[in-house]
């Protein structure tokens, strides 16, 4: 889990999030013995749960403390999540993923396709077991957010090789395949913090540019870390990012018939390669600043709702995006 410094907060969150977790673990393999060495495995690879942590973190900008069936709506966030991310790798032949092997390298591809469906009813299994008043909007959310994620995985084929697609095109992407959830989750937390609509709007635009940070920060850390050439980096995927569109924008005619010839026409010209020309140009620098925009417009509207330890935690994601690439 990400680390939350507040200790009263992280507490609070851990626990909740934690205890719920284990439960339906328990009873998910008490009711499906056959799914029980993924499950164990699915939930030995959590990752920084940031989706999770982010929903507490927002209803409590409202509230001092978690409310009943926050921690089901949580683990069926993450769980969403995580189906995504199995689906994601099986489509992009991902072979790593959290630091380890992804399902389907480690699995196979039957065992994965399994796996990530039985995450996305689970997942559905917790978010109907939420109660309270505004539990039918946070399915919602929530279901509106898978529909926006499948169609975003499915644009994402517009960047495959398309070294002509602009920024436009890019943020119609991400938005749909990253930007939608975050936005799901503030407003999930929104209404479960009994929040009017325009506060639940003005927090869903909030989630929706730190979703956007979120996947330009990602689409770097890509970059950087493209020195190898096992095939899965988006480098070697040829799918065209911002800091690539930035850079084929800004760069002179070698720039341009390197990335066209790398991208467009399929002739590998090597990760080392297409990184030095991306950082050279400027294309990661100047895709860092958008992604701070973003961040810094979140945090603006975030403001609006006052100090809090929350806000304070929000913030500190904020930075750890900031300063992980």
């Amino acid at each position: 889990m990400y680390e939350i410094k507040n200790q009263r907060l992280k507490r609070m969150i851990e626990s909740d999030f934690t205890n719920e977790k284990k439960r339906m673990i328990r009873q998910l393999k008490a009711g499906n013995g056959n799914m029980a060495q993924m499950t164990d495995r699915m939930a030995d690879s959590e990752g920084k749960l940031i989706r999770p942590v982010l929903f507490y973190l927002v209803y409590l900008l409202f509230s001092d403390c978690p409310q009943r069936g926050m921690g089901r709506a949580a683990v069926g966030i993450e769980w969403i999540h995580s189906a995504s991310l199995i689906h994601d790798d099986i489509m992009d032949n991902g072979l790593a993923r959290r630091g380890g092997k992804s399902f389907v390298s480690e699995y196979g591809l039957s065992d994965a396709l399994i796996m990530g469906d039985f995450l996305i009813f689970a997942a559905m299994q917790e978010l109907n077991s939420v109660q309270g008043k505004n539990a039918g909007a946070v399915r919602r959310q929530m279901i509106w957010n898978g529909l926006m994620l499948c169609g975003g995985q499915k644009e994402e084929k517009k960047l495959l090789g398309n070294i002509d697609a602009g920024q436009d095109v890019y943020f119609q992407v991400i938005e749909k395949k990253t930007a939608c959830f975050f936005e799901a989750v503030f407003k999930a937390a929104a209404f479960m913090a009994d929040q009017d609509l325009k506060t639940v709007e003005n927090l869903g635009d909030a989630g929706k540019e730190l979703g956007y940070a979120f996947q330009i920060r990602n689409d770097i850390a890509d970059i950087m870390a493209a020195d190898g050439e096992d095939g899965s980096s988006d480098i070697q995927r040829r799918l065209v990012t911002l800091p690539v569109i930035l850079a084929y924008r800004n760069g002179g005619r070698y720039v341009k018939a390197a990335l066209k010839e790398h991208y467009a026409l399929g002739r590998d010209r090597g990760s080392g390669e297409i990184k030095r020309i991306l950082l050279d140009t400027g294309g990661v620098r100047e895709a860092g600043k958008i992604m701070k925009r973003s961040l810094r417009t979140a945090y603006d509207i975030l403001t609006d709702y006052g100090r809090s330890d929350a806000l304070d935690e929000i913030s500190g994601i904020m930075d750890y995006l900031r300063d992980t690439i």
